[in-house]
């Protein structure tokens, strides 16, 4: 195997494999988000009743999520935290918030305006892309100008 066959495998495997994996979480987020908006038909107006604060394994990233209190159609008083979280705070206690729950599931939520899910898949999607056509490129460039 020569020198421009063995780069190709090693960058393009590499660069467009991890741009593939970025890619198929972007969509697996706006994916999951689409299915939870076919289930969450019922509407509610729940309260912050506190923000949790929760680190990554790498202490440096941390971030705050909103605990939520809301009463279902049907009387069941649900309390849970939202799974998506931001640097900081974006709820303040106290505040209410509109959410659509999944009578099924109540503490299956998407909480009404919160774009943070939008924002993940754009970003994953965004640098999957960019990195497989990167890797394109360059292994096109590569195949067809290295002598």
């Amino acid at each position: 195997m020569d020198d421009k066959t063995l780069f190709l495998l090693i960058f393009g495997g590499i660069f467009g494999g991890l741009g593939l994996i970025f890619l198929l979480i972007g969509i697996g987020i706006s994916s999951s988000v689409r299915k939870k908006r076919q289930l969450c038909r019922s509407k509610a107006i729940g309260t912050v009743i506190d923000n949790v604060h929760k680190s990554c394994t790498d202490a440096r990233y941390s971030y705050w999520h909103p605990v939520i209190q809301f009463t279902t159609s049907s009387g069941q008083s649900v309390t849970l935290t939202y799974p998506f979280g931001t640097g900081t705070p974006k709820y303040s206690k106290g505040q209410e918030i509109s959410l659509m729950y999944d009578p099924q599931n109540p503490k299956s939520v998407l909480l009404l305006g919160d774009n943070t899910a939008k924002i993940l898949t754009i970003v994953f999607s965004s640098i999957g892309a960019g990195m497989i056509f990167i890797a394109a490129l360059v292994c096109t460039l590569v195949a067809f100008l290295w002598k």
